[in-house]
């Protein structure tokens, strides 16, 4: 597989099932031979030499970016649903498949605050859904989210449904956006605003964004891990990289020398 341009992280995916179903038939994963860990590095250095260890991160939808395309939508039902879904997954940090199975029953307003949330009873590390889940969703969101049900008649049951085409059997609560959908969504909003690093857009695209934002704003880790349900701070580290970057201890050092210079 590596032979063939695969790249790491399909061929951890490969290794991990090979395991499951050696473990499964009642057999040892070849991955615990004790030659094993010998016989990878040398695949790693394989794997290096066609270029198949480079991760490719998909491109951001910061708030400047969201609001560019925000400025962009008009009022047909389309646009305002588009507003809506670009607009809660950069509150929220919601994954594709979260995206879709927003409820309007999910959203929760707090009277004595008079504030937002997202409930998010499933996502990808809370698959059982024990864990209580509550993402903030701003005062704007809300109203894009309400224009979006005036226009469309929604009053309960799935929030980011299909618009035009041919009529679907329960349409009226049951039929939503499938997870694939967003990123083209995203990726043809992006392109219509004329935001540089279109192409490079998908269905996480707000979520590396936000995860940014908050970076850049003085958010901690374990707050930004916190806003987007992370289960561990390892992806928010590699998510906001560029950020860090540019609070760096060199970053600080070169700032104060040019402060002393000036």
């Amino acid at each position: 597989m590596i032979d063939k341009g695969r790249k790491r992280s399909t061929v951890d995916r490969y290794l991990y099932t090979v395991g499951v179903v050696h473990v499964a038939a009642g057999l040892p994963s070849p991955s615990k031979d004790p030659d094993w860990p010998v016989k990878w590095k040398k695949l790693i250095r394989r794997l290096k030499a066609t270029g198949g260890h480079v991760r490719k991160q998909a491109g951001e939808l910061d708030m400047a970016s969201l609001v560019t395309i925000l400025a962009t939508l008009s009022d047909s039902p389309r646009d305002l649903r588009d507003a809506a879904l670009l607009s809660l997954a950069s509150d929220t940090l919601c994954r594709e498949s979260e995206l879709v199975a927003v409820r309007v029953e999910h959203l929760h307003h707090n009277r004595r605050r008079n504030t937002w949330s997202l409930h998010v009873p499933f996502s990808k590390t809370n698959q059982d859904g024990g864990t209580p889940d509550y993402r903030f969703v701003s005062q704007d969101t809300i109203e894009r989210i309400r224009a979006w049900q005036a226009a469309a008649g929604i009053t309960e049951g799935v929030l980011f449904r299909p618009t035009g085409g041919r009529p679907r059997a329960n349409a009226a609560t049951d039929v939503s956006l499938l997870p694939q959908e967003v990123a083209r969504i995203f990726r043809r909003r992006a392109k219509a605003a004329g935001l540089d690093h279109a192409g490079t857009i998908s269905g996480h695209s707000a979520r590396i964004g936000s995860a940014n934002d908050l970076a850049e704003s003085g958010a901690t880790g374990t707050q930004i891990q916190h806003a987007g349900g992370w289960k561990t701070d390892r992806m928010v580290t590699y998510y906001t990289r560029r950020s860090d970057a540019g609070a760096s201890a060199m970053e600080r050092l070169r700032t104060t020398k040019r402060t002393n210079q000036l």
